[in-house]
């Protein structure tokens, strides 16, 4: 009953797009300047964490929706391995030329839907000592978490923001008329439902957590590289005018600068399989 009630919480959060490969194929580019743009240093803070707890070191690791290899690259320079799987070519093939200029040659490059695939019986089952996913859809339900258990041979991690606050962020949503409905970013019921449903199958589980507060000036540069990946592709309401990304960005540096005030916090959530 405990699983069941936790399963609704994530069904309610995760509805598959049939056209969400090639919308991620298109901006796999664009998303992957916006990662190296970021400031929040979590990558890094996550890695530490994982390496201080023997997650990393002398492991291999299964990387599920990992994109252009934001967690990937990190991960590689402390683990044995690590596959970075997803099921978009593009971030992938982004990925392999991030790996390339940070001149890491232990990563492995998976076309995978973690949706679709089985685990039980398959190559990979229990193929990898360590099973992360950071903001993945395909794990927001209770069939995708046990999958990762089910391939994982000592343990799993799931990585969710649970608050961001972004003024610059939060006047790009106003623009373009982004609802008010479930924001992966402020997700705190992703992180209690993935929680309890572990526990409720007997697993020790454990959270840690770590925040980032700042205030950014941005160039007009900076503020495209940025935010280019999450909000590319949209048009946006200013002043009477419907406006590409782009050019919207360089209405708000007209209307008084592009300064943000953030604070985000992430939660790491992770559990022994063994």
């Amino acid at each position: 009953m405990i699983s069941e009630y936790f399963e609704k919480i994530l069904q309610d959060t995760y509805t598959p797009d049939p056209e969400a490969e090639a919308m991620w194929d298109s901006r796999a580019e664009q998303f992957s300047l916006s990662q190296q743009s970021e400031k929040t240093g979590f990558p890094e803070k996550v890695t530490r964490l994982l390496t201080e707890i023997g997650y990393l070191s002398g492991n291999t690791v299964l990387d599920i929706g990992g994109g252009t290899g934001r967690y990937a690259l990190p991960f590689a320079k402390v683990a044995k391995s690590v596959t970075l799987s997803d099921f978009s070519a593009g971030m992938l093939d982004q990925a392999r030329v991030n790996a390339e200029k940070a001149g890491l040659s232990n990563i492995r490059y998976a076309k995978l839907d973690w949706d679709k695939i089985e685990i039980a019986g398959g190559e990979y089952e229990k193929s990898h000592d360590i099973v992360f996913a950071a903001m993945c859809p395909a794990v927001r339900s209770t069939s995708g978490l046990l999958k990762m258990a089910a391939a994982a041979k000592k343990g799993c991690v799931v990585n969710q923001f649970i608050k961001t606050h972004d003024t610059l962020g939060d006047r790009l949503k106003t623009a373009a008329g982004m609802t008010d409905g479930y924001d992966p970013h402020n997700a705190r019921d992703t992180v209690q439902a993935t929680f309890n449903i572990f526990w409720d199958h007997g697993f020790n589980v454990q959270i840690a957590y770590h925040t980032w507060q700042a205030v950014i000036d941005y160039s007009l540069e900076k503020a495209i590289a940025r935010y280019g990946g999450r909000f590319a592709g949209r048009s946006y309401s200013h002043d009477g005018r419907v406006l590409p990304f782009e050019e919207m960005i360089a209405a708000l540096a007209a209307d008084g600068g592009l300064r943000s005030e953030n604070e985000t916090v992430l939660a790491t959530v992770y559990w022994d399989v063994d």
